[in-house]
């Protein structure tokens, strides 16, 4: 009886024997890979702004609760800071270029985006976990897509290399059973183990 395959089983990608692919199919699969390189690319660009931007909403969080040399603010001095910020006027973004007047009138809680344009309101200490562990996450994340483009872009250097050589050998009229293929299978034993190490 098979086993239920669950949401953590992970199954590596198929194999491609390199050596038995001609020029053209090489060629197309250099393709492919530039796409997914470009596409794991903008992934992990992305997921380093959101990293930033929970790690800036921490650090404006700690902001309000700290004192000028980094100490915790005490309750007496955080309700004084906390009447002292809301005596400011300031500007309120509607746009990346649209604000209006407004003024603080209370800061012991704060409204959270979580997502897909909820809000919730939470207080300081909480919201500051709640970045907190989202950076951790995208950090995480972010680790694990970098390994990912490793192994992807060392796998387009090896079949960039591999065009090469098939190109070298037909301009050269070397036999395509022989020192081709030998080459691609010394290539492809290469591959493998560089995704192993890393």
């Amino acid at each position: 009886m098979s086993k239920p395959s669950s949401a953590n089983d992970t199954t590596s990608p198929p194999t491609i024997a390199l050596a038995s692919l001609d020029v053209n199919q090489l060629q197309n699969l250099k393709q492919s890979l530039e796409e997914e390189l470009q596409q794991l690319t903008q992934s992990y660009a992305a997921l380093r702004q959101a990293e930033v931007k929970f790690s800036e909403n921490t650090t404006t969080l700690d902001s309000l609760t700290q004192g000028k040399n980094g100490s915790p603010l005490t309750v007496k001095f955080l309700i004084i800071r906390l009447a002292m910020l809301s005596a400011k006027p300031m500007l309120v973004p509607l746009t990346s270029s649209l604000y209006v007047p407004g003024e603080v009138t209370a800061v012991e809680n704060v409204i959270v985006d979580v997502g897909t344009g909820y809000y919730v309101e939470k207080s300081v200490d909480d919201a500051k976990a709640y970045y907190s562990k989202k950076a951790q996450y995208v950090k995480g994340q972010l680790e694990k897509l970098a390994e990912t483009l490793n192994s992807r872009q060392a796998a387009l250097r090896g079949e960039q290399l591999l065009v090469g050589v098939i190109q070298y050998t037909r301009n050269y009229n070397i036999p395509i059973n022989s020192q081709r293929t030998a080459i691609a299978e010394a290539m492809q034993s290469k591959l493998s183990k560089q995704s192993t190490v890393k």
